[in-house]
C-alpha cells in the first residue's frame, strides 16, 4: 500500500515533464501572434491634396487584363453590360450549335450580335442527323480579356459531354451605345 503523500517514481515525473514541454513547444509553433491595428495618422485636407498622385494609379486587374490580351489597346476591364451581352449570346449560341433554330434562338442571336454576324449564322445553321441530337454545351467560364472605349473581348470555356473542352473568343463592339457580339474565334 502506498502512502497518500508519497511521490510517484522518478520515471513518471520525467515523462510527464517531457509531455508538458512538447505540448508547450507545439502550441508556441502553431500559435499566431495577435495583431493590433496601428492607429492611422490624421491628415489635414492640405496634406491629402499634396499627397494625391498626379496621374491615376494602375489597378492590378487592369494590368492582368492587359497582360492576358497582349493587346495594349484592351487595357480596362469590361463593364458589366458587356459581360451580360456575352453571356446571353453564349446561352443561345450553344443551342444554335446543336441545330436549334427556334424563334427564341433566332431572336437571341439577332438581339446580341451585329446584323452581319447574326445573318451569317442564321443563313447556314448547323445540320445534324436527327437520331444523334447532341446536348448543348455548358459554359464553364467567361473570362474578360480586356476592354477599351469601343468594345471588349471575352474567352468562354465550353464543355460538351464526350468531347474535349473548347475555348471560344468573343469580340464585342459598341454600336449606338449598346454592346453587340461582332466576331467569334
Amino acid at each position: 500500500m502506498t502512502h497518500p503523500t508519497a511521490r510517484p517514481p522518478a520515471g513518471r515525473l520525467v515523462l510527464a515533464g517531457l509531455a508538458s514541454a512538447a505540448l508547450t513547444a507545439a502550441l508556441a509553433l502553431t500559435a499566431r501572434p495577435i495583431r493590433t491595428p496601428h492607429p492611422r495618422p490624421e491628415l489635414s485636407p492640405a496634406d491629402t491634396a499634396a499627397s494625391a498622385p498626379a496621374q491615376p494609379t494602375r489597378r492590378p486587374h487592369v494590368a492582368l487584363a492587359e497582360f492576358r490580351s497582349r493587346d495594349p489597346d484592351l487595357t480596362a476591364p469590361p463593364p458589366p453590360r458587356e459581360r451580360q451581352v456575352a453571356r446571353r449570346f453564349l446561352d443561345v449560341f450553344v443551342r444554335y450549335e446543336v441545330g436549334d433554330v427556334s424563334f427564341t434562338v433566332r431572336r437571341g442571336l439577332r438581339s446580341t450580335a451585329i446584323p452581319r454576324l447574326a445573318d451569317e449564322l442564321l443563313q447556314a445553321p448547323p445540320r445534324l442527323p436527327d437520331r444523334d441530337m447532341p446536348r448543348p454545351a455548358r459554359v464553364l467560364a467567361l473570362e474578360a480579356r480586356g476592354a477599351d472605349a469601343t468594345g471588349a473581348e471575352f474567352e468562354a470555356l465550353l464543355a460538351r459531354r464526350g468531347a474535349p473542352r473548347a475555348v471560344l473568343t468573343l469580340t464585342l463592339e459598341t454600336r449606338r451605345g449598346r454592346p453587340y457580339v461582332s466576331a467569334l474565334r
